[in-house]
């Protein structure tokens, strides 16, 4: 098994919540491991598998034969193989199926045969498998045909000629060391050594056939419940160039991984399958690039997400189809949105509303509507964000769109949080998670679950916050969803971040950057990234949160997450200024302003602008520096403290400034 980066998440991911258990991994590789790529605090024990001494050849032997080896056996066994433990073991198999074990056979006959004994591990394995008896050989092919391992059921029902005899002749390749016994139904090939040359024997011909009644196996087995085998079947109905039902399953497979955040898996199914669909297959490709499309953006490879955004279009415009021209254009919207792009995200979303009125489609205006809305409020535009959710939830609840109604209403409950609307929050909040729970769809439930604890925290109650915020991480893990536990551990973390107990927050966030980077949710570790840097910057541990924000501004910078290089910057700056690193520190927080400013953002910005004015100080540049302050004095007697981040640091940063002026 290759340790793929789907693989490597797992192995991340497998060592969390261990701690007080018995817990090894144990992991060979022909290549010299190295800790430090995989970023574990475990510690790590390597031993060196070096060849086998003729003594360790001897016991190996003994076990393999029954017997002590003769010295002439013992010397030859070294010779052949150079100590390799699984070419001695064949070695060994070969001569006893040859009858070459005898007392008579010392060194120099076995050195006078040497013309006739295979000289590597392949031909030896060949070899054995020619010398099986014609239906066990047969078998053990067919058996290759499922993989290294394989069930007993299925090779049953691909070979339902031998079913009176199966067992005896499992038996017997069990005995001549094909293969071992995993539990009552399952069997493990000794190698997959061993199992490639029973495969690789076969011709195209056969190998086709079989195939195919490997995939038909699997159908009629588990018919009940394919889902956990989409991918086999997907893979023998393609080998079997049994196209149109290998498309079929590929897609299925690849929308299955996708939804357990098998990001990688996903991508290869959908590649695939777009190989095998044809050109005039436009609805499937269609879909097929949408499916990578929303892969590919978890992932934050904007440039790629991009290319099947085009994809995606081009196919639309060719099918004449407004619809999925309303869904694509919803889908420019998100990326705009991810991006920082609010006012492009903004003309997506009405096209996506155009399209979706021309196709009469209720549910996709419905959606359509709510992108709108949730463009112009994270645009900070709170007013212009709430008639469009006003629109989409009654087209929703009119159509039967239950889950796009629940979505609605949560997204107004956001709204009337940031307006400061706590009552109606509560109130269309307790609505969505009501018909959340009547659709059993858990996701949502968690969703509103989180605000909720937002709420209870805005109003100063953090013991109700915190419990509502453990009921959700009890029901993300109950269900297995890996992004709503990082969500979910991350609010947990600000809570104790805000309430200055800055070692609990820490807790919380290093658990939520695990999961992050186990999902390779690049935006979400950014995010985790950041604020960890802030935490340790309040512990006064500058050159923690220095290495921890350069990450965090590396990333969103790479993804093009300006909203969260804003933050990620800003912080760095105020670092970089504790550290007197006032050079670096006016170059960072010049650039977050220019972003922040950018964006429309003016609140985040008065942070910004607060650090500024706390480096010019710093380095004499006074008079530029007591401008920035008149500025946000200014913009706060507008608008007051609400949106700045750190209020209380703005207004202490203030007054020591202005009282520093007065000094002089």
């Amino acid at each position: 098994h290759w340790l793929d980066g789907d693989s490597r998440r797992f192995l991340h991911r497998l060592r969390r919540n261990v701690a007080g258990y018995p817990f090894v991994v144990l992991m060979t590789s022909r290549e010299a491991l190295q800790p430090e790529q995989w970023e574990m605090d475990a510690s790590w024990n390597f031993i060196h598998l070096e060849s086998l001494p003729e003594v360790a050849i001897a016991d190996l032997a003994t076990t393999t034969i029954g017997r002590e080896p003769a010295a002439g056996l013992l010397h030859f066994l070294h010779q052949r193989t150079e100590g390799n433990p699984f070419f001695v073991e064949q070695l060994l198999y070969y001569l006893r199926d040859q009858n070459m074990l005898g007392d008579e056979m010392g060194w120099e006959s076995l050195k006078a045969a040497e013309q006739i004994i295979p000289t590597d591990i392949q031909a030896v394995m060949v070899a054995r498998l020619d010398r099986l008896p014609g239906t066990t050989k047969d078998v053990v092919q067919t058996a290759a045909v499922l993989g290294r391992e394989f069930e007993r059921p299925v090779l049953a029902h691909m070979r339902p000629e031998v079913e009176p005899e199966l067992q005896t002749i499992i038996s017997l390749a069990e005995y001549q060391g094909i293969w071992r016994l995993l539990d009552e139904r399952r069997f493990l090939f000794r190698h997959a050594l061993m199992r490639d040359a029973a495969y690789n024997m076969q011709l195209q011909a056969r190998l086709q056939g079989v195939h195919k009644r490997a995939a038909e196996a699997f159908e009629t087995i588990y018919q009940a419940d394919l889902a956990p085998n989409y991918d086999q079947i997907a893979y023998h109905y393609d080998q079997a160039r049994v196209v149109i039902k290998a498309l079929d399953y590929y897609e299925r497979a690849a929308d299955q991984a996708r939804e357990k955040y098998q990001n990688e898996a996903a991508l290869a199914h959908y590649g695939r399958a777009l190989v095998l669909a044809e050109k005039h297959q436009l609805a499937t490709r269609f879909r097929l690039h949408a499916g990578r499309e929303a892969v590919l953006g978890w992932l934050g490879q904007r440039e790629a997400q991009q290319a099947e955004l085009e994809s995606m279009e081009m196919l639309a415009d060719r099918l004449g189809d407004q619809g999925k021209q309303a869904e694509t254009a919803l889908r420019r919207t998100a990326l705009a949105l991810a991006t920082g792009e609010y006012d492009a995200a903004i003309d997506f979303a009405h096209q996506s509303v155009r399209f979706a009125q021309a196709a009469q489609d209720p549910l996709s205006t419905a959606r359509s509507f709510h992108r709108l809305s949730r463009a112009y409020w994270q645009k900070g535009q709170h007013e212009q964000a709430r008639p469009y959710l006003e629109k989409a939830i009654p087209l929703a609840e009119a159509h039967n769109g239950f889950a796009e109604e629940a979505s609605c209403l949560y997204d107004l409950s956001i709204l009337d949080y940031y307006q400061q609307k706590f009552k109606d929050a509560r109130r269309h909040l307790e609505q969505g998670l009501r018909i959340y729970q009547r659709i059993g769809d858990k996701r949502g439930e968690i969703e509103c679950l989180s605000m909720f604890g937002i709420l209870h925290n805005a109003a100063g109650e953090s013991i109700a916050a915190e419990a509502v915020y453990d009921q959700a991480l009890s029901l993300t893990r109950s269900v297995g969803y890996s992004y709503g536990e990082s969500r979910i551990l991350g609010l947990l973390g600000n809570g104790y971040f805000y309430r200055g107990d800055y070692e609990g927050s820490i807790y919380y966030h290093e658990q939520g950057l695990q999961i992050y980077r186990e999902l390779n949710d690049r935006e979400g570790e950014a995010i985790s990234l950041d604020t960890l840097g802030l935490t340790y910057y309040c512990l006064d541990d500058y050159e923690r949160a220095k290495a921890y924000l350069l990450l965090a501004t590396k990333i969103s910078r790479e993804l093009k997450a300006d909203q969260t290089f804003g933050f990620a910057l800003t912080h760095l700056g105020f670092t970089l200024t504790r550290l007197q690193d006032y050079g670096q520190a006016t170059a960072v927080l010049e650039e977050a302003l220019r972003i922040r400013q950018g964006m429309g953002l003016s609140a985040f910005a008065i942070d910004t602008q607060c650090g500024l004015a706390q480096v010019y100080w710093a380095t004499g540049r006074k008079t530029e520096s007591l401008a920035v302050i008149d500025d946000i004095v200014s913009w706060m007697e507008a608008h007051g403290p609400a949106g700045i981040e750190l209020p209380v640091q703005v207004y202490l940063i203030c007054y020591q400034i202005l009282v520093a002026a007065q000094e002089d």
